[in-house]
């Protein structure tokens, strides 16, 4: 009971400060530097006293912080993409800005010297991409692919399909391409040597005529239109050139319906305008191995 009659509580205080919640958040992030003051009195319209004031007072502090320094750092533009132009990752996020057509700004980021603006909008991980969507940042390349789809639902294409059976299958195959390749590409081959690197190598090989047999005669992963799964995988394309000729892999005749399905989203300018020139790849693995990392 006394528990209840907590939870009402809260809950009567949490309704209260969302009626004004709309009317204070104007107000306060036009006052710079007055964070304090704000949530004070976010606080006081909250209806708390005591202890419930001040956890209230805490989590908007925290929230104002983010929102009004971030919007500060964004230098006000409503669509933010932090990236790296090498990541497959990124390129994910990029496509799929494309294909919905908006508009963003791109900021190209150091690894080695993180700006503060990814430190602080992607503070769990601190890793690229990162899309800044009104100053609120998502992070993970296949939760910000899903994100566009339904933040710009009124813009066409749908990336992922409607009916639920086959927007189930496209998250499977995505969840398998980021647990596949790049745990067997992205790690065991460009880490390792000798015989752990052909057994990676192997093993990768086996990864790509899964997705062969998936694939079978349809012109895209999970049916007849480009979409979520593609967006997925087409990224890691980039890396095969690097891997025939490095790992004497052959893999356009290993995986012919795979060679093919590259080259036809390579027809779509979403995709032929954000991959990187594979040779680029290429030479930049090569400068890596010179040096020794």
């Amino acid at each position: 009971m006394v528990a209840n009659e907590g939870g009402k509580h809260w809950l009567k205080e949490i309704c209260r400060f969302v009626i004004n919640f709309k009317v204070m958040t104007w107000w306060c992030l036009t006052v710079v530097g007055k964070k304090t003051t704000c949530v004070g009195v976010w606080a006081e319209i909250g209806g708390g006293s005591g202890s419930s004031k001040g956890m209230l007072t805490k989590l908007l502090s925290g929230y104002l912080v983010i929102t009004v320094v971030g919007r500060r750092n964004c230098g006000g533009s409503d669509v933010i993409l932090l990236n790296l132009w090498v990541s497959v990752f990124g390129a994910r996020v990029r496509i799929a800005l494309a294909e919905k057509g908006i508009n963003y700004e791109y900021r190209e980021e150091d690894i080695n010297n993180k700006s503060p603006l990814l430190l602080q909008m992607n503070p769990v991980h601190k890793t690229i991409p990162v899309l800044i969507h009104h100053a609120k940042p998502i992070c993970e390349s296949s939760i910000i692919v899903q994100y566009i789809d339904e933040a710009w639902h009124d813009k066409a294409p749908q990336l992922l399909p409607s009916d639920p059976y086959i927007r189930a299958q496209a998250r499977f195959w995505a969840d398998f391409i980021d647990k596949k390749c790049i745990h067997v590409c992205g790690r065991k081959i460009w880490l390792t040597e000798g015989k752990d690197q052909e057994v990676a190598k192997e093993e990768f090989m086996d990864v790509l005529k899964v997705l062969e047999g998936q694939l079978g005669e349809k012109p895209y992963l999970v049916g007849e239109s480009f979409g979520f799964a593609d967006i997925a995988l087409i990224p890691f394309s980039v890396w095969f050139y690097t891997l025939n000729k490095i790992g004497n892999m052959n893999i356009e005749k290993e995986c012919p319906k795979l060679a093919a399905w590259v080259n036809r989203c390579m027809e779509r300018e979403s995709v032929s305008k954000t991959l990187s020139d594979p040779h680029q790849f290429y030479d930049l693995v090569l400068e890596h191995n010179r040096k020794g990392y």
